[in-house]
């Protein structure tokens, strides 16, 4: 993920970047040849993207997905020529299991959990788990109910808070650091054990 984000950022950057780009690009197609990842460079990918095993993972170059996606092996995100034409949208915090598929002019809402091998052709709702083929609704808008929604199979969805708790950004899906000011003579920020500076 780091080469397609560093392609997509390098690709607005005009002719004076043009060799960076060509190398980025390169080590995208490179990487995803070897991994069997097919994730074109241009695609709208929010942070937080996570593939769990590579293999067969195959994305449309016109799909949107959202923050804090989590992808298995062997999903496809694709284009549909009949019923609905077009590609998926993907929301926030959405889980997709392994072998699912999702096709056409669809909207995939915030917090749902897609189960393995299911196919999606119709639009999903908020905080829903589907099954099956096709894809059926099996819980939705149930707080409550144990397995409600994506809850617990996407676990880091506070990457807003602790970019910003960190001084940090994230533009076009790359992070930009700010220059930080300078520590006091003879002291040394707190530190944890990830390297970030500690939370106050």
């Amino acid at each position: 993920m780091i080469w397609l984000r560093m392609t997509r950022y390098l690709s607005h950057k005009g002719i004076l970047f043009a060799l960076p780009f060509a190398i980025a690009r390169f080590m995208t197609t490179r990487l995803g040849v070897k991994d069997g990842i097919s994730i074109p460079w241009r695609i709208e990918i929010g942070p937080g993207f996570y593939i769990g095993h590579h293999g067969c993972i195959l994305v449309s170059p016109a799909a949107v997905v959202g923050k804090n996606c989590n992808t298995s092996q062997a999903v496809t995100i694709g284009v549909s020529n009949r019923g609905r034409v077009g590609v998926p949208t993907i929301g926030d915090n959405v889980s997709i299991g392994p072998g699912a598929k999702l096709f056409g002019r669809i909207k995939v809402g915030n917090n749902v959990a897609i189960g393995a091998n299911a196919v999606v052709s119709r639009n999903v709702k908020s905080n829903s788990i589907v099954v099956s083929a096709p894809a059926e609704i099996v819980v939705t808008d149930d707080p409550s109910f144990p397995i409600y929604g994506s809850k617990g199979y996407v676990k880091r969805t506070d990457y807003d808070v602790k970019l910003g708790r960190w001084g940090l950004s994230a533009v076009e899906g790359a992070y930009q650091y700010p220059r930080a000011a300078p520590a006091p003579r003879g002291s040394a920020p707190p530190r944890n054990v990830t390297g970030f500076p500690a939370e106050s």
